[in-house]
Order: structure tokens, then C-alpha cells, then sequence
């Protein structure tokens, strides 16, 4: 707007044609106004930006809060983890004990040689999920291993939720998850059908998992 205070009307008007003389007397003195005008609007649109640019700054601020907040959380609990978990609460279940128990109630005479040896084997430990700790990685407060299933086991129905259920750590049935449980992700699934003998179905499954743990420091070892 510098211009305007160098500007002189008179001047102006007196170079003008006769034609323009009367429309240039009633615009020029709106110039002022108009060029105001432009200004402003230019500053307001300027200000609306910076407006959407400060809330968008302020909503990633929030989430940034909420995700360190999450962390804190995630390590508070994760040092709380009970340890050997997996050992305690998964490799000492007892699988298919209905069944078992239905086939210990027959003759041993009136079972084929096929089931007689199952039964065997689930007798001897054949049938419980026994995971063996690789690719052990550690991060800054926590470690991270993958446990993978040694073979290959018989569930029925009512194992498998009691199984998942330790494993997501959330309520299956009357199935409840206990305390002190660690992370644990399904990295790989496999189901299939399978005969136990023949009046049982029952499901062959491998389970890998990742499970993760807090690392605890020099002062919690030496307690």
C-alpha cells in the first residue's frame, strides 16, 4: 500500500480522456478500500492456513502422548511377566484326558494295534506341547523370542479354547487366563482333523509363537 501515499489524484485524472474522466471519479476513490480489502483477505486466508497447520501439530502431539503413554504402560506390565510362562501353563496341560479316560475303561483286547499305541504314547508324554526357544533378539527393555512346537499334537474342542485362551490372554468359555502372562503372538497355525480312534475325532495342531519379556536389570538379579 505504499503506493497510495505517492499517488496523486489530480495528476491521474488530468492525464484521463474525456470518456473515462466520470468512471474514474467514482473508482479511484475506492481503491483504498479495495486494495485494504485484498490485503486483508490475503492475511486472513494466510491465517487460516497457520491455523490448520497448528491443529494438525496439536492432534499429532495428542497421538504421540497416547502412543508414549501406551509404551510405558506396555513396559510397566511386560516386567511383570511370570516367568516361564509357557513351561508352567502350556507344556503341563493335560490333553485329551476325556478320551483317555474312555479308553482306559474298554478291555485293552477289544482296542486295535494303532490305538494301543496312541494311547502309549499320550501315556508317556508323547502329547504335550514342548516348545524349544530360537532366534532369541533383545531390545532396549524387553526381549523377544520365537518358540516353536517340537511336534505335532491331539486337542480335542474343549483344548483348544483352554490353549488359545493362555495364548491371547483373554477369557474362551469358562476358560480364564492367569495373571503374569506374557505377550505371546500366533507367528504360525496349523489345524487338521484327525482320528483318535474310531467313535473320536480329535485335531492334529502346531502352534509357533513369539513371546516377549521385560529384561530385568542388574539390581532386580541381585535381589
Amino acid at each position: 500500500m505504499k503506493w497510495l501515499r505517492t499517488f496523486h489524484f489530480g495528476s491521474f485524472k488530468d492525464s484521463l480522456s474525456p470518456n473515462f474522466r466520470w468512471p474514474a471519479f467514482f473508482i479511484l476513490p475506492l481503491l483504498p478500500l479495495l486494495s485494504f480489502l485484498f490485503y486483508f483477505m490475503q492475511n486472513t486466508e494466510k491465517l487460516n492456513k497457520l491455523e490448520i497447520q497448528m491443529e494438525q501439530l496439536h492432534r499429532k502431539a495428542i497421538n504421540f502422548k497416547k502412543q508414549k503413554d501406551k509404551e510405558a504402560l506396555f513396559l510397566t506390565q511386560i516386567q511383570k511377566t511370570e516367568p516361564n510362562f509357557i513351561e508352567k501353563h502350556l507344556s503341563t496341560l493335560v490333553l485329551l484326558e476325556p478320551e483317555m479316560k474312555k479308553l482306559h475303561s474298554l478291555s485293552l483286547d477289544t482296542l486295535d494295534t494303532q490305538v494301543k499305541k496312541k494311547l502309549s504314547w499320550i501315556e508317556k508324554g508323547g502329547n504335550h506341547l514342548i516348545f524349544i526357544q530360537q532366534k532369541l533378539r533383545f531390545f532396549e527393555n524387553l526381549q523377544e523370542s520365537e518358540e516353536i512346537q517340537q511336534e505335532y499334537v491331539e486337542m480335542n474342542e474343549e483344548d483348544l479354547k483352554r490353549v488359545l485362551s493362555l495364548i491371547e490372554g483373554i477369557p474362551i468359555g469358562h476358560y480364564v487366563p492367569p495373571l503374569g502372562r506374557p505377550p505371546l503372538l500366533i507367528k504360525d497355525f496349523h489345524l487338521s482333523r484327525t482320528k483318535l480312534y474310531a467313535q473320536e475325532n480329535a485335531f492334529l495342531i502346531k502352534i509357533d509363537l513369539i513371546k516377549r519379556e521385560g529384561i530385568k536389570n542388574n539390581k532386580d538379579n541381585s535381589l
